[in-house]
């Protein structure tokens, strides 16, 4: 599939969805009160996805923003990054406390390239404990302009690894051929152990819908069958093609994939669960039509160290062949950054 440069990309948002991208900035550490106030008037204005200041100002911010759906960024150990771990915490906690609905950590690069990763790894795993019980967006500052590709690898990696906190379980799917819905064999069992080992769930339905007729079909029959079980993590749409076959969706247009999609997902929050479009990149960009979905989540899959879809997205499936104790055959693995058990 072709690729599309940046500017083609950005050709095809609409105003609405190119703002709700747009982290809007005052990081200067001087200058009276009129550059803050600017700066919310313009995020409040234009609904940017959120205010990056620093954390003296999130106070002030939280005031200025109430009510509009602006998130309020704070930003820790900016610029340098070589706070101690323990004073990053304090900043941390201190925000939250001040209103802060999202933290953007520098990383101590000066410790990464020392090698003293367990420095790294300690001050992201404090972060990611601190902000998930509070709700709040934690996203990791790199600096990658100081930083070997190896290093990139391995903050990467640190990253990644904070831990198994929430399951996303395959309710059933659509035969891509014959069009008949097959519930998982495995989806009772699976959401069973993880409600007994503690997690945050959240499950999807592989669709070849046809129709909105189908769809919404779809949506029903995953609610059946989740309306006995705690759901906190959000219900996904997964529509796609298949590998090396020919599949019942290989002739819908772009404009009903896009109305079948969003069947689903209003029939989902119709019922009071949060629904979550699923998909790889060229999927979510050229075979539907995301300015008509932008009200909705995504759940991006692309197997890459970093991923490089230009939009915005809530969760990040990043590696499809890793082993579990306690689970059969390989596992996808997926970062959320979104607390949805919060929500």
């Amino acid at each position: 599939m072709e690729k599309k440069n940046i500017n083609e990309v950005i050709a095809e948002l609409s105003v609405e969805q190119l703002a709700g991208m747009i982290d809007h900035t005052f990081l200067k550490p001087f200058g009276d009160a009129s550059p803050i106030e600017k700066l919310c008037a313009e995020a409040r204005q234009y609904q940017f996805a959120m205010v990056a200041i620093n954390p003296a100002e999130v106070e002030t911010c939280v005031k200025l923003l109430e009510g509009s759906g602006v998130r309020v960024g704070a930003a820790i150990g900016f610029p340098l990054g070589q706070n101690t771990v323990e004073c990053k915490a304090f900043e941390t906690r201190d925000a939250i406390a001040k209103g802060a609905t999202e933290i953007d950590t520098v990383i101590n690069v000066r410790a990464l390239q020392k090698g003293q990763t367990e420095i790294v790894k300690k001050e992201i795993e404090d972060m990611v404990s601190i902000c998930k019980p509070a709700g709040v967006i934690c996203k990791v500052i790199l600096e990658t302009c100081y930083l070997t590709d190896e290093e990139k690898e391995t903050v990467c990696r640190i990253a990644k690894e904070a831990g198994v906190d929430f399951v996303m379980l395959r309710v059933g799917a659509r035969g891509y051929g014959s069009g008949q819905i097959v519930l998982d064999d495995y989806f009772v069992d699976n959401i069973k152990r993880a409600t007994d080992a503690g997690l945050q769930i959240g499950v999807y339905f592989t669709s070849q819908a046809i129709t909105e007729e189908e769809a919404v079909e779809e949506s029903n029959i995953v609610l059946e069958n989740i309306k006995d079980y705690k759901i906190t993590y959000p219900v996904a749409f997964d529509m796609s093609f298949v590998d090396n076959d020919t599949t019942r969706i290989e002739t819908v247009s772009r404009a009903d994939k896009t109305k079948i999609t969003k069947a689903f997902l209003d029939t989902i929050e119709a019922a009071g669960y949060k629904p979550l479009l699923y998909g790889d990149k060229e999927w979510l960009i050229k075979e539907i039509d995301l300015s008509k979905l932008s009200a909705y989540d995504v759940w991006l899959s692309q197997m890459e160290d970093v991923p490089d879809y230009p939009y915005r997205f809530t969760m990040w499936q990043y590696a499809n062949d890793v082993t579990i104790d306690g689970i059969a055959g390989y596992a996808n693995m997926n970062i959320s950054f979104i607390d949805y058990s919060e929500k």
